[in-house]
C-alpha cells in the first residue's frame, strides 16, 4: 500500500525561550488549565490529536532540520520536532525574537503533515490516513548520460478523490513548494502502524495543485529546484578607494590548488603609493605573485596576505596615469580541500547555512562518503554570481568523474558516481518484466563519441585551459556511424595525468553505440531502485536471450510497476555456455573445458 504526507501551512505563536536564541511551542497536544475553564469561563481548548511537522519557515526561509535538541541549541536557523512530546524547537539565531514576530511583519510558518493512502483507512502514530488517494503516485527519475552540465531534475504527480468534497478546504490553500513524503507500507490486516513500519520512496515538493468537484490533481518537483540562493553571498563594501565597478561586486571564492587566478586591486582610485590587491576568500596560498608590465607578466614579491597583501610602488604601478598593474596569481591554493565534492559541502554552508562537514542530519553520510571516496582534488574559481544549484552542475561535471547529486527520499544529500562497473544490486528473473517476449531495442547516436577533449589546469585570468585528447575508440565510432564527433569537459583537474584518466574514462563510456531498452518491472522491490544502479536481468528476445548486466539510466515508479530506461552494458554467460558437453560410458553428462579431459563412450 502506499501513505502519502503533504504539508498543509499553519502559523506558530505562543513561544516559550528554553536556551539561548532557542523557544520551543506545544504544536497540538494542549490542556487548559482548570482555572481558566471553571473560573474565568474560557472555552475549552484541550487537544490530544497527533500530528507530524515536515518542515518550518521563518518567512520564506526554510529552517535545517536536526535530529536532537542538541544539535538544534548550537545551529542558528534550525529546528528539531519532538514527536512523542509533540512540541519544536527552534533556534531563531541572534536577529530574531519569535515574542517581536508579528510587530516586525515576521511570521513563523510550520507545515503540519496531512496522510493519505489508496486503499484503507490506517493510523501512524494516531494519525489518520484516508484512502482518497485514487492511484499511487508517479515519481520519475532520469540520468543524462552525457554529461551533468545539465540537472536531470525528479518530478511527479498524484491524485487524490474529492467526491464526497472533504478535500475542498485545498482550494483555499497556497501549497506551492510544500514538502510531499511518499512511503511503501505492508498491506496487511493491521490498521494501525507506527512510523518505522514506513519506509520512504520519494521526497518532493509540491509544483502546483488543482482542486476539482471530483479529484484533486498535484503535481511534484524536485526538491534542488528551490536551491536558488546566489553564491557566493558576500560582496565589495563602497569604500574611498575601490574602483566604483567593484562596489557590490561578489568578493571571489577559491578552493583548492588552482593554475591562475587574477587578484583585484582594492585601491583603485589612488594613483600613488603602494598597491593593495585582493585574492579570494579562503586563500591558503598566493603561489606566484605576477604583474603585467608591458606585454609580459612578471614576477614580483609582495608583503602580506594570503588573502590580502601588497605591492610596492614600483612593482604595482605603471603607465601614464600610475594605475595599478593587472595582477594574476600562478599555481595558488585557495581553501583547503580534499576533493571536489567538499567544495559543494562547503558552499551549501554558505547557501544554506548548512554545517560545513557531512553529518547524518543532512546527509546520506554513508554514501556520500564511500562515492566520494574516489573523486580527486581540484581547483575551482569563482567570481560572479551564480544559483548553487548552477555551481553543482559545473562541479559534478568537473571531477575526475561525473556524479549526480541528487535529494534521496530521505531528504538527505547525496552523490552517485556515474559508473559502469558498478556491482549489481539484484537480479531480475524474465517473470518480473512485462514486455519480454516484446520489448525494442534502441541506440543513442547523440551520446556516441570518436574524440573526447578534457580542458584541465584553466587559467581563470585568461580564460583559458590545457587540453587532453583522447581518440582510442575513433576508428570503431567512424565505423558505426560514419562520422567522428567530439565531446569537450570544462574541468576542475589541475594535472595532465588526471586529465588523461578522465579522457580515458570518458571515452569507454562513450566511444562505442550502446543499446538500451525501456522494460516494466513488475513488484515492489523496483521501487527501491535508483538512478546509476546496476542490475543483472534476464531477457527473452530470441537475439537478446541470456543474463544481461544493464545500468538504469530513467525510472517511473507507479503502483508496483516501475517503467525503466536501461543501458545494456554487457551480456554474462550461463555457466556452461561455451563449454564442452561429453556423456561417459553410464550416460551421465559432464561438462569440460577441452576434450582432453573426458573421453566420448564408444
Amino acid at each position: 500500500m502506499t501513505v502519502v504526507e503533504i504539508g498543509l501551512s499553519r502559523n506558530a505563536d505562543r513561544w516559550a525561550n528554553v536556551g539561548p536564541f532557542t523557544f520551543e511551542y506545544t504544536v497540538n497536544v494542549r490542556e487548559l488549565a482548570f482555572f481558566w475553564t471553571n473560573i474565568f469561563g474560557c472555552p475549552d481548548e484541550t487537544s490530544d490529536d497527533t500530528v507530524n511537522i515536515l518542515a518550518t519557515y521563518i518567512g520564506v526561509e526554510r529552517l535545517l532540520r536536526t535530529t536532537t535538541k542538541e544539535a538544534c541549541l548550537s545551529l542558528f536557523k534550525s529546528f528539531f520536532f519532538d514527536y512523542p512530546r509533540q512540541k519544536i524547537r527552534v533556534n531563531f539565531g541572534p536577529t530574531i525574537n519569535p515574542l517581536l514576530s508579528y510587530t516586525i511583519g515576521m511570521k513563523i510558518n510550520m507545515q503540519y503533515a496531512i496522510g493519505f493512502c489508496d486503499k484503507k483507512v490506517v493510523y501512524i502514530d494516531e494519525l489518520a490516513c484516508l484512502p482518497f488517494l485514487k492511484s499511487t503516485p508517479t515519481v520519475k527519475h532520469k540520468l543524462d548520460i552525457i554529461g551533468n552540465q545539465r540537472m536531470a531534475m525528479s518530478s511527479g504527480s498524484l491524485n487524490l478523490g474529492n467526491l464526497t468534497g472533504d478535500l475542498d478546504f485545498m482550494k483555499r490553500l497556497t501549497l506551492f513548494n510544500n514538502d510531499v513524503i511518499v512511503y511503501d507500507l505492508d498491506d496487511d490486516a493491521r490498521d494501525e502502524y507506527t512510523r518505522d513500519d514506513l519506509n520512504a520512496t520519494a521526497y518532493m515538493l509540491v509544483n502546483n495543485v488543482a482542486p476539482s468537484a471530483k479529484e484533486v490533481g498535484i503535481t511534484l518537483q524536485d526538491v534542488r529546484n528551490t536551491f536558488n540562493t546566489k553564491v557566493p553571498k558576500d560582496l565589495f563594501p563602497a569604500s574611498e578607494s575601490l574602483d566604483d565597478d567593484l562596489v557590490n561586486k561578489p568578493v571571489p571564492l577559491c578552493y583548492g590548488p588552482c593554475a591562475v587566478i587574477p587578484a583585484i586591486c582594492m585601491n583603485g582610485k589612488v594613483k600613488s603609493g603602494p598597491v593593495a590587491y585582493y585574492s579570494a576568500s579562503g586563500m591558503t596560498s598566493l603561489g606566484d605573485v605576477q604583474v603585467l608590465i608591458g606585454d609580459t607578466w612578471t614576477s614580483v614579491t609582495p608583503t602580506g596576505g594570503p588573502q590580502l597583501f601588497t605591492l610596492s610602488e614600483a612593482d604595482g604601478r605603471g603607465g601614464p596615469d600610475n594605475d595599478a598593474r593587472a595582477c594574476r596569481l600562478v599555481g595558488c591554493v585557495g581553501k583547503a580541500i580534499s576533493r571536489i565534492t567538499d567544495i559543494i559541502v562547503d558552499l551549501d554552508n554558505q547557501a544554506s547555512g548548512m554545517p560545513p562537514a557531512v553529518i547524518a542530519d543532512y546527509y546520506d553520510v554513508d554514501e556520500w562518503n564511500a562515492e566520494a571516496a574516489t573523486i580527486s582534488t581540484g581547483g575551482f574559481y569563482l567570481a560572479e554570481q551564480k544559483p548553487f544549484l548552477d555551481v553543482i552542475k559545473e562541479l559534478q561535471d568537473g571531477a575526475n568523474k561525473r556524479f549526480r547529486y541528487e535529494i534521496n527520499a530521505e531528504n538527505k544529500r547525496t552523490i552517485r558516481i556515474d559508473d559502469n562497473d558498478r556491482a549489481a544490486i539484484m537480479f531480475v528473473p524474465k517473470e518480473k518484466i512485462l514486455e519480454n517476449e516484446t520489448f525494442e531495442m534502441e541506440t543513442d547516436r547523440e551520446a556516441v563519441f570518436a574524440n573526447l577533449e578534457i580542458n584541465y589546469a584553466r587559467n581563470y585570468e585568461a580564460d583559458s585551459s590545457l587540453r587532453v585528447v583522447d581518440s582510442s575508440k575513433q576508428s570503431e565510432v567512424i565505423d558505426s556511424i560514419r562520422s567522428a564527433p567530439t565531446k569537450s569537459y570544462d574541468t576542475l583537474l589541475q594535472t595532465e595525468a588526471l586529465a588523461l584518466e578522465r579522457a580515458a574514462r570518458e571515452a569507454e563510456m562513450l566511444g562505442r553505440v550502446w543499446f538500451f531498452l525501456t522494460v516494466t518491472l513488475i513488484g515492489r522491490e523496483f521501487k527501491a531502485l535508483r538512478i546509476t544502479d546496476v542490475i543483472e536481468l534476464e531477457l527473452e528476445d530470441r537475439e537478446w536471450m541470456g543474463i544481461w548486466r544493464a545500468k538504469v539510466t530513467e525510472l517511473e515508479t507507479k503502483d508496483i510497476r516501475t517503467k525503466t530506461r536501461l543501458q545494456l552494458l554487457e551480456r554474462i554467460p550461463y555457466e556452461d555456455e561455451n563449454r564442452i558437453l561429453k556423456v561417459d560410458h553410464e550416460g551421465s553428462i559432464k561438462v569440460a573445458d577441452t576434450t582432453d579431459i573426458i573421453k566420448v563412450a564408444k
